[in-house]
């Protein structure tokens, strides 16, 4: 992502990535543009299987810059930031697949179970999407779950 601030990186699901240098192996990449400073949120995303980073952020200044409520699974390094004004709230990191609570990962399917720490992780925060990536509605439960989907409660699974 480069821009000229008020970017918005939500609700993406982003599996084994890392094809195009120079960051290649990295989940999701800010890096500076003409002015991009303010308000780059990088929220409810889901990052599998990223060889080096989760997240790498390339910032020089911000406000309302933040890293928050992403589940990450499977990465050598969730966040890798060059700017220390980047709030990092609510995120989840996993080291096995087997331990993110998917519903079945191996046909695609990364939607949450109950078993999930993702589960009530989040934060409530600025620019939080009101809908996860299949469209229900968020949060459904104590909080917003962590990643690009929200549990739901009460539905059989």
């Amino acid at each position: 992502v480069q821009g000229n601030g008020g970017n918005l990186v939500a609700d993406n699901l982003v599996i084994q990535s890392g094809s195009l240098s120079p960051h290649e192996g990295d989940g999701i990449t800010i890096s500076r543009g003409s002015n991009v400073g303010t308000s780059v949120s990088v929220v409810h995303n889901t990052v599998v299987g990223a060889p080096r980073v989760g997240v790498r952020v390339r910032l020089e200044v911000g406000e309302r810059n933040q890293i928050a409520n992403n589940l990450f699974v499977e990465v050598r390094t969730a966040l890798d930031s060059t700017n220390d004004d980047v709030a990092v709230v609510g995120n989840v990191i996993v080291a096995a697949l087997e331990d993110a609570g998917f519903a079945d990962p191996y046909a695609s399917d990364f939607s949450l179970t109950a078993l999930s720490p993702a589960i009530d992780a989040g934060a409530a925060v600025f620019g939080m999407p009101p809908r996860d990536l299949s469209g229900w509605a968020r949060p459904d439960g104590a909080g917003p779950d962590a990643g690009a989907f929200e549990f739901r409660s009460g539905v059989d699974e």
